[in-house]
């Protein structure tokens, strides 16, 4: 019922696609190196939750009716870019304050608490991303093969896809973690905002400029 010899270039694939840094890395590390492992982690189960629910979507075929719909993709790329932009505003912000407190005081600032969840903003930075629809329904068709069941084929591919990306995933926060240890320098944590706020900006822009 499965066409395995699809196997072997789909994980090539997939591990090319995990390894290339996008919103999700930078969203991982940052609330990581912000609040420690345990958020790093809370962070990643909301970023899952979101392609779970995009890969039912896909599975379902509702995936590929908004893929093909340009008012649907607008939409997504106008609150995609949105959010993304109220993200790196907000880095921007904790970089404003650090910067601020430099002078005044040894004592370490309290960082700037989001009045989202982590894992909520996990979630809407995978819902709200035209670019992760369109990865789906572009990229799993492909390795189909010769599957009698398509619809089982695809969650088979998908299950291997979403190991492979926790894992590597994992392996993010646990080293961001690890550097929270080591790097906790004032000036390291201003980098390190100021870093994700010029990403979080320009790839907002990306989807804005994109969408008009």
């Amino acid at each position: 019922m499965l066409d395995l010899s699809v196997l072997v270039p789909f994980i090539i694939a997939s591990l090319v696609i995990t390894f290339t840094p996008g919103p999700d890395i930078f969203l991982l590390i940052r609330n990581t190196l912000r609040s420690g492992m345990k958020t790093g982690f809370i962070t990643m189960a909301g970023i899952f939750t979101g392609v779970g629910i995009i890969a039912t979507l896909m599975i379902s075929g509702v995936g590929l009716i908004v893929s093909q719909s340009e008012t649907g993709l607008m939409i997504l790329q106008i609150a995609g870019g949105g959010y993304l932009l109220y993200l790196g505003l907000g880095s921007a912000w904790q970089a404003r304050r650090l910067v601020k407190s430099l002078p005044n005081s040894t004592q370490e600032p309290e960082v700037a608490r989001s009045k989202t969840s982590p894992y909520l903003t996990g979630m809407f930075t995978n819902l709200t991303n035209p670019k992760v629809v369109v990865f789906f329904v572009a990229f799993f068709p492909q390795f189909l093969g010769t599957a009698e069941n398509v619809t089982l084929q695809l969650v088979f591919l998908t299950s291997i896809f979403v190991f492979l990306a926790a894992s590597f995933e994992v392996l993010i926060v646990l080293a961001a973690g690890r550097m929270r240890e080591l790097l906790s320098a004032r000036k390291f944590q201003i980098g390190m905002e100021i870093t994700v706020s010029v990403v979080f900006i320009a790839l907002a822009l990306s989807l804005l400029l994109g969408s008009v």
